[in-house]
């Protein structure tokens, strides 16, 4: 609950993130995509994962590194709602100033199963940390190992499958 007063006290960080996601990151995409002399369709595609708001790794990399967790949980959570509106507006402002006129479709459902798989366990978390800090502090010392081992077995999946797929080409 502190959390939350403290972020509605001091929204500019939150902002900051908001605007740099959904304008500055699809703007600069756009340039580099222009600049690059990309193709119309992989331009697009270009700003439109540029508009795409963060996965759920950014506060495990606060976490271990010991930045602001609460502002790197908000800001996905933020980003995933606001992501509702200004990707498919991203993406009909860009898929006009490249020419490409192909009916998008922007998947509504997904999104917001992505912003329920956010919401629940920052919900629980917010919780556990109101009613039993105790118990909070344990999770804690758990979970940074944990999330440690999950970024590495995620890097190293990653690594496989690229490697499988760079083998057929």
């Amino acid at each position: 609950v502190e959390v939350l007063r403290g972020l509605l006290k001091s929204p500019v960080p939150l902002l900051l993130g908001v605007l740099g996601q959904f304008l500055v990151m699809p703007l600069y995409a756009y340039c580099v995509s222009r600049l690059a002399s990309l193709p119309k369709a992989l331009s697009l595609g270009l700003v439109i994962t540029c508009s795409a708001p963060g996965g759920g790794g950014g506060y495990l990399y606060s976490l271990l590194l010991g930045g602001d967790v609460t502002l790197a949980i908000s800001m996905t959570l933020v980003s995933t709602v606001v992501a509702a509106a200004a990707m498919p507006l991203s993406s009909a402002l860009y898929g006009q100033l490249l020419g490409v006129h192909a009916a998008l479709h922007v998947p509504f459902v997904k999104i917001l199963g992505t912003l329920l798989f956010i919401a629940i366990p920052i919900s629980l978390g917010m919780l556990v940390k109101l009613r039993l800090p105790a118990l909070t502090q344990v999770l804690l010392a758990l979970i940074r190992p944990f999330s440690f081992v999950l970024i590495i077995g995620g890097i190293f999946m990653a690594y496989q499958m690229g490697a499988s797929i760079l083998a057929n080409v």
